[in-house]
């Protein structure tokens, strides 16, 4: 099955996604400076960094296959 162009895709509801389904997820991965504390800061060197997830789209590939 070929992935579409997402303005193609069907939209799905959080209650849609059910057990054993499969989808694809697409995220941005962040990344940020922080001190030992783990508070973000704008300068300094990267010895300690944070890492973020920012989610952009769920995408479903196949309901329920069987296993």
């Amino acid at each position: 099955m070929p992935i579409r162009p997402y303005e193609l895709m069907h939209h799905w509801s959080v209650r849609d996604v059910a057990d054993y389904d499969v989808v694809m997820i697409e995220v941005h991965v962040l990344r940020s400076q922080c001190d030992e504390d783990g508070n973000i800061v704008t300068d300094g060197n990267w010895d300690r960094y944070r890492v973020h997830l920012e989610l952009q789209t769920v995408c479903m590939i196949w309901r329920n296959p069987t296993l």
